[in-house]
This record gives C-alpha cells, structure tokens and sequence, in this order.
C-alpha cells in the first residue's frame, strides 16, 4: 500500500515539474526556429529575422523555410535557407530594411563528412 501512494505521489510531483517547464521550452523551440550565428549575432533582432523571412518569401529562386542567420560584420547578414540543397544568400541593411542582394544567391548541396 505504502509503494503505491508513493508511486502516486511521485507520479504526481513529476506531472506538476513537467507542466511548470513546459511552456518556457514552447516560447523557446517554437517551428520555424532560426539559428543565429556568428560575432555579432547578438544584434541581430526579432524584427530583422522578421524581415529576412519576409525577403526569402517573396523570391521564387530561395528555397524555403530560412534555417539559419549569420552576423559576421555590421549590416550584412548571411542567410541559409532550405534543405538539400540549400539556398544561401546574402541581405544588406538600408535605411533599416533588409535588402536581398540577388548576386549573392547560390544553390548549394551539404558536404557530408564522416
């Protein structure tokens, strides 16, 4: 009797731990997520991700959902785009929009190493 009720009682504490955790990792791993990457990743904004997204929907040529951010000098971010293959290309910031520079889109295949 007493195994059970502890069984119980810990399938309990379990389920309230579990609840209480949940709705910090939903915020956090929320689809799509973008991965941010390099130096200066730390700027990069909501807003900016926002509107990179917003670049990549409107160009037939990028391949869809955008996977990854890249920071690695002021107002240039590169963009990572698709599965296999990938989209990659570069956006330039004026007058704080993002601006798709067409010259930088490549298609792209993963290098797989082992």
């Amino acid at each position: 009797m007493q195994s059970s009720l502890m069984l119980i009682a810990s399938c309990c504490t379990i389920g309230i731990l579990v609840s209480c955790v949940s709705p910090q990792l939903e915020n956090k791993f929320k689809y799509p997520y973008v991965q941010l990457e390099g130096p200066l990743c730390d700027q990069i904004t909501p807003e900016d991700i926002r509107q990179v997204i917003e670049v990549a929907r409107q160009q037939p040529k990028i391949r869809k959902p955008v996977k990854s951010i890249g920071m690695w000098q002021p107002n240039e971010l590169a963009v990572i785009s698709g599965d296999d293959p990938y989209t990659y290309f570069k956006v330039v910031s004026r007058n704080g929009r993002w601006i798709l520079r067409y010259s930088s889109i490549e298609e792209r295949r993963p290098i797989i190493t082992g």
